[in-house]
């Protein structure tokens, strides 16, 4: 960059060189950006990644069935006491016997 600065290169320039200065340039920062896009879509997809690994946790089951009790304007004292009392179905029962 500081030799394209340089007065004695800026007279010689032909308008052809200086467009395919300027051209290089446009190329090599927009593959910059497409590069720093593409790192960050794969940190996206590692984190998506290990939320999925861990599954959801308590706290994030709860607001969701909360959520949903609200919406139906249940007592949450009758939900959630149907959903600790609740028993797996027959098939699993069967499978794990």
């Amino acid at each position: 960059m500081d030799h394209l600065k340089k007065p004695e290169t800026l007279q010689k320039a032909t308008p052809h060189s200086a467009a395919v200065v300027i051209g290089t340039m446009w190329d090599k920062i927009h593959e910059k950006r497409e590069l720093d896009l593409k790192e960050q879509e794969n940190e996206i997809r590692r984190r998506e990644l290990e939320r999925k690994e861990r599954g959801l946790s308590d706290e994030a089951v709860e607001k969701v069935v909360d959520q949903f009790v609200r919406a139906l304007g249940a007592d949450p004292s009758d939900v959630w006491e149907g959903i600790e009392d609740e028993r797996p179905p027959k098939e699993t029962a069967e499978e794990t016997e």
